[in-house]
């Protein structure tokens, strides 16, 4: 008979697990989890101090090597839920049939980076279950403190919803947002005072919540308000949030587009809070009748505002024929309305204004009286005469459109201006000295204009999309054709400006222009300039044309002839008349993405270039 081995047999494949645990852990329990609970998951008391205990897993399913760490928790004999204090990394552990070293893991405290409280409890984004990682006095276990309107054992409730506090006075339970900063009023592109937001209760007090809740901002019109962390907005907020406990939400808007902007702050489980912001447009626009038997008018502004960093275009509209009725100066010189002037009476008008306003501008508001011929005016210095530009206007007694009406202005140096006419001046200018820094100005004076256009070429280029360009003229002629004394100007390439007038009618063509005084300007970086012309036919009064959409609150729109009736000077076809009504134009914005022309009369065509122009916030 064979012999037959009685040996001991091989038991099951085998993972035991030492786990010694500092005496500074925060802990109730100590747990091992293999393949991070999805391969087996054991618990054991933990005791006092620093021990040791030891797990054993068996293979079963699992794969020969499994990832294996361990946890210290808090929680009443290991029982759910556990809320962990630290964990070690996780290591390699191998099963074996055979008996085997254990693998030991060390579960000390956690790491520094996550504790930053030192109170032993690892931060949520650390893997532990601390909920408020700036407070030592919030953790798991800790004594809940009823009426703190806090979590401070990081069970998720709070006060009186907190079993804890069952017998004890408590704080009401949080059931909506408020808004504890006031309504405010800002101009575009001004930096706001605190936004805060907290919590309340059902009737207004103060409430904690469990954990930092983000919030959601939401806006109406979307985009009216930009969100930054810092007083000085140059910070982007990227996201807010209450709590945990009492702490409130706070952050600053830097307003984008004017007017009525509403912001509806909401998080779970809380209803949400509304507040509106008043804005008040950057560019502030409006229109006024300068009625019969009136010389002066005032078009009030919706607000104050101060005049040394505001700038004026305008247009002055009406159906006469004689300088004394129609030719119109405007200025903003007392900082709370446009006030508009004019030599006689016997006629209506209509006044078109804009009023942009920006800290970085520097204009200075002028009201000279030019001689005969040039005349050279002192101005207040500006810093630069490259990033400096005229907009000017004249009303001049008379009644005939003649040599003594017409003329354009030169910057000549940071304290002059020249006026130039052709035969004796007279009469009262407005004249704005902007200075726009960043902006890039090129001048010039043309030769005489005897054809139906007039090329300038060879300039400095300059980008098209921020650039805009304002001309006056002087002339000899006097007369009906106002066509032949009536110019559009327009930027044809980065590099040249064309000169037109009589829009196609051969009359308007016969006699000399003397001299037209221009001015090209290309504004900074982040201003968006769009040009368009604009054209009307016989017998029609207004049009309009389509542009990329703009903010309306942040933008001007004007031609760029300016020797009267502000900026508002096209070309026209009609020869019988010095009637400027039919080449001056007034400009609107319909809406973001239209832009409208009016004229007083229109018995012949007429045509502008046009600048929508777009500054940044």
């Amino acid at each position: 008979m064979a012999a037959v081995s009685c040996g001991p047999t091989a038991g099951p494949a085998m993972l035991r697990v030492h786990v010694l645990v500092d005496p500074g852990v925060a802990a109730t329990c100590v747990v091992v989890q293999v393949n991070g609970g999805a391969g087996g998951e054991q618990r054991k008391v933990r005791g006092a101090g620093a021990v040791e205990r030891d797990f054993a897993f068996e293979r079963g399913a699992l794969e020969e090597h499994v990832q294996v760490k361990a946890g210290g928790g808090v929680g009443a004999n290991c029982a759910d839920p556990l809320a962990f204090s630290t964990w070690t990394e996780e290591l390699t552990g191998t099963f074996s049939a055979s008996p085997a070293e254990a693998l030991t893991l060390h579960l000390g405290p956690p790491a520094a980076a996550n504790d930053r409280d030192g109170d032993g409890f690892a931060s949520t984004a650390g893997g532990g279950a601390d909920c408020d990682d700036a407070n030592p006095s919030v953790h798991p276990g800790a004594r809940e403190v009823c009426l703190a309107g806090i979590d401070a054992d990081c069970d998720g409730l709070v006060g009186c919803a907190d079993p804890d506090c069952a017998a004890a006075p408590c704080a009401p339970a949080a059931a909506k947002l408020a808004f504890v900063s006031g309504a405010q009023v800002l101009d575009a592109g001004e930096c706001s005072a605190p936004v805060i937001v907290r919590a309340v209760t059902a009737s207004g007090a103060v409430a904690g919540i469990p954990q930092e809740l983000p919030l959601s901002l939401q806006l109406t019109p979307p985009g009216s308000l930009r969100f930054f962390v810092d007083a000085a907005c140059t910070v982007p907020l990227d996201e807010a949030h209450l709590g945990p406990g009492t702490d409130s939400a706070r952050f600053y808007v830097q307003a984008v587009t004017g007017g009525n902007d509403a912001l509806q702050v909401s998080a779970a489980g809380l209803s949400s809070a509304s507040q509106t912001f008043t804005v008040r447009p950057m560019v502030m626009k409006g229109s006024c009748a300068f009625p019969v038997w009136e010389t002066e008018v005032s078009c009030p502004t919706p607000f104050t505002f101060d005049p040394a960093h505001a700038m004026l275009v305008f247009q002055a509209t009406n159906a006469d024929n004689t300088p004394s009725n129609t030719d119109v100066i405007c200025t903003i010189a007392s900082g709370k309305d446009v006030l508009c002037d004019r030599d006689q009476y016997f006629v209506s008008a209509t006044i078109t204004w804009q009023v942009l306003r920006r800290d970085e501008l520097t204009v200075h508001h002028l009201l000279p009286r030019p001689g005969d011929y040039t005349t050279t005016l002192t101005i207040p210095a500006v810093a630069s005469t490259a990033s400096t530009f005229l907009l000017t206007s004249t009303v001049n007694p008379g009644s005939t459109q003649g040599d003594n009406d017409f003329r354009y202005t030169q910057l000549t140096s940071t304290t002059t201006v020249d006026v130039s006419v052709s035969a004796g001046g007279g009469g009262v200018m407005s004249l704005e000295v902007v200075e726009w820094p960043g902006s890039s100005v090129t001048r010039g004076v043309t030769p005489p204009m005897d054809l139906d256009t007039l090329d300038v070429a060879g300039l400095p280029p300059v980008d098209l999309t921020r650039s805009f360009l304002t001309y006056g003229w002087r002339t000899l002629d006097g007369g009906r054709f106002i066509c032949d004394r009536s110019l559009r100007g327009e930027l044809t390439s980065p590099t040249s400006i064309r000169f037109h007038r009589g829009d196609g009618n051969p009359a308007c063509a016969g006699l000399m222009v003397d001299a037209i005084g221009w001015e090209r300007v290309q504004l900074p970086p982040g201003v968006r300039v769009q040009p368009l012309q604009m054209s009307l036919a016989p017998t029609f009064y207004t049009g309009t044309a389509f542009i990329s959409a703009v903010d309306t609150t942040r933008s001007l729109v004007f031609a760029g002839g300016q020797f009267t009736d502000g900026q508002t000077g096209g070309e026209g076809s009609y020869d019988q008349d010095d009637v400027l009504g039919e080449m001056n134009g007034a400009f609107t914005y319909d809406n973001a993405s239209q832009v409208r022309v009016t004229r007083a009369t229109a018995f012949g065509s007429a045509r502008w270039n046009v600048f929508a122009v777009e500054v940044p916030p």
